[in-house]
């Protein structure tokens, strides 16, 4: 029994030493990057607003519908980097998972376990997605408060006629 436990410890010194740093330095790379992505989605949204709030002084229809597929396109952005982190997630379960069969420990539960409580801990970011929720915020909102003005801009002459029929 003690012979187990001490091979425990040898176990997870050793990982401590040679992946803890690998992955350190993996998950902070993908946690930048995905920081530089919100950020540039946060200056497309606050571009994008600004454009909504002139349009909300001079309404123009055909404005508002080209302003309301660039919300379009920085949402299948927003898309796109959330598969991204999803993927690189996946990828660090991975590489835990192969130590957890290699030294027959549970490194993923030590690992996270250790990290992810901490106040720094950049796993939150990459698990959680934790920071996305303001983008998201500020793009359903302002995609929203879009909408409800263009629904009060549009008469029965700036529908289809097959919409009238």
């Amino acid at each position: 029994m003690g012979s187990s436990s001490n091979r425990e410890r040898k176990t997870v010194a050793v990982f401590s030493r040679i992946s803890r740093r690998c992955l350190m330095i993996r998950i902070e790379t993908i946690v930048l990057f995905l920081l530089e992505q919100q950020g540039r989605l946060a200056s497309r949204i606050e571009k994008l607003g600004k454009q909504r709030a002139i349009l909300a002084e001079q309404p123009d229809i055909s404005a508002i519908a080209e302003l309301r597929e660039a919300y379009r396109e920085v949402g299948l952005d927003l898309i796109k980097l959330l598969k991204f982190v999803d993927l690189n997630a996946t990828g660090i379960r991975k590489i835990l998972k192969k130590f957890d069969k290699r030294f027959s420990y549970r490194f993923t539960d030590y690992y996270v376990s250790s990290r992810s409580n901490h106040p720094y801990s950049q796993l939150q970011q990459v698990f959680k997605h934790v920071g996305v929720g303001a983008v998201v915020g500020a793009l359903s909102r302002n995609l929203a408060d879009l909408q409800e003005r263009q629904g009060s801009y549009l008469s029965i002459y700036d529908q289809p006629a097959s919409a009238l029929k």
